[in-house]
């Protein structure tokens, strides 16, 4: 006999949670419930006597455990308080990690027009951040495309392909286009007025492949030589201080 007390390990991400076995057991429907149900027992494969493995996001299981605990996900309750409030999961990350271990989701719960508002601003966010990496990076050009979910492979590029402004963008992978579609316009006109020195521009296209055809959305930011202080920058670096004298 199974002793519903009994602690369970679980090593998510390399981080270990503890837990009892009747707090996941109480939701037999996801999939740590039903995992460690008595009669999946000899299923089971832990190591170090009661320790399991998941290889899943470790920062967004910190929810998860917790919907096991209160029967709720409290991460949709920081996405209603001030923007401020700091959160070290973004909402995609905890809905695919949701969705792995079967966690119901009433969509009651979900307060949409605020969800969807703190969403708008993070998109503006990047696009801030992006303009000022930009400038200490001395990039004079960058930006990102994004397509539809049906264009496949090809719905997210950012130029450069790499580095901080495809990190900046990533969160924005499937529903930036729709962010675009729905805001481009009053997104434009915000940076715009934050940033009057830089060239911003949404660009929409038209692509075809394999006989299917969509609509893509370019946000293109380009910041001319005048953002860099040449004079200021050049009196700072050792090429104008004064070199030791060598006898």
């Amino acid at each position: 006999m199974i002793s519903s007390e009994e602690r369970i390990v679980l090593n998510v991400g390399g981080v270990k949670y503890e837990t009892y076995r009747s707090t996941l057991t109480a939701y037999p429907n996801t999939l740590l419930g039903a995992m460690f149900h008595e009669r999946n027992q000899e299923l089971l494969r832990p190591t170090n006597g009661n320790e399991y493995f998941f290889d899943r996001n470790s920062r967004a299981f910190h929810y998860i455990l917790e919907f096991y605990r209160t029967g709720k996900i409290l991460l949709l309750d920081e996405i209603t308080g001030p923007k401020e409030s700091t959160m070290d999961v973004n909402i995609q990350e905890l809905i695919e990690e949701i969705k792995y271990f079967q966690i119901p989701l009433p969509r009651r719960d979900i307060p949409t027009d605020q969800y969807h508002a703190v969403l708008l601003d993070k998109f503006i966010d990047a696009l801030k951040d992006g303009i000022c990496e930009a400038r200490y990076d001395f990039h004079n050009i960058f930006g990102a495309e994004f397509a539809p979910i049906n264009a496949g492979k090809k719905i997210f590029v950012t130029m450069p392909p790499e580095g901080n402004f495809k990190r900046l963008f990533e969160p924005f992978r499937y529903n930036g286009h729709k962010i675009i579609e729905l805001f481009g316009d009053d997104i434009e006109e915000h940076i715009k007025s934050l940033f009057p020195d830089i060239k911003f521009s949404i660009i929409e296209g038209e692509v075809e492949e394999n006989d299917v055809g969509y609509r893509v959305y370019v946000v293109k930011i380009e910041i001319g030589d005048e953002a860099w202080n040449r004079d200021a920058i050049l009196g700072k670096s050792c090429l104008k201080k004064k070199q030791p004298n060598v006898s």
